[in-house]
């Protein structure tokens, strides 16, 4: 199993944004543990990467053989910067274009605050609604995938080739034309930013989304 100390040290680094040293021992500190019934298929289906992808991060060959209780390294799939403009195009890319710099600048700075990789933070569950019950493989063949006449457009954004405006190192973002979610009307939620369509911030107690109204 992982060392406990490890998980302990990537908790502590986590919480006091530690980010590069985070980021270094994340992929120890998350590694997935092989359960009863696992097989090696399916847990690459249920991460979104290839059994080949796995099989070269934890030098097991062309083996597909796990046991229980074993540790593998699950990486960043080989589209995790395709993800990231789907994200883009899912979130505002449709209705408003222009505001795609912006949102990639939340996901960036959310990654930066929780030591995390982009593509980690618009996969991780309850992160950007647009992702809920829908699976990254069908998006990116759909209507906002490859095909998305700006599609190359939030591929340059998602790869960094185009500057991000500073929106004051917000994490959050929520738009106008709906009521403030209930994380953005709390005691520790600060508004740093905001444009013709959309307000941002952050969470300040770090909880991201435990806000008390107050």
């Amino acid at each position: 199993m992982i060392n406990d100390k490890i998980k302990k040290l990537y908790r502590f680094l986590k919480d006091n944004k530690f980010s590069e040293e985070t980021a270094f021992l994340r992929k120890i500190a998350e590694e997935y543990t092989v359960v009863s019934g696992d097989t090696l298929s399916e847990i690459a289906q249920r991460h979104g990467v290839k059994v080949s992808e796995i099989q070269s991060a934890n030098s097991m060959g062309n083996s597909t053989r796990i046991y229980l209780g074993q540790d593998l390294t699950i990486p960043a799939p080989e589209n995790s910067t395709e993800i990231v403009a789907a994200t883009l195009l899912g979130e505002v890319g449709t209705t408003n274009p222009s505001a795609m710099p912006a949102i990639m600048a939340v996901i960036k700075n959310r990654a930066e605050v929780r030591g995390l990789s982009e593509y980690e933070i618009v996969s991780e569950k309850k992160q950007f609604s647009y992702w809920n019950g829908k699976n990254p493989s069908g998006v990116l063949e759909g209507p906002l995938g490859r095909k998305h006449r700006l599609w190359e457009k939030a591929m340059d954004i998602a790869s960094g080739n185009i500057s991000l405006p500073d929106i004051g190192g917000s994490t959050h973002y929520y738009s106008k034309s709906i009521n403030p979610p209930f994380w953005a009307k709390g005691n520790c939620w600060q508004k740093l930013y905001e444009d013709d369509s959309h307000v941002f911030g952050k969470d300040t107690s770090g909880r991201y989304g435990s806000c008390q109204p107050g």
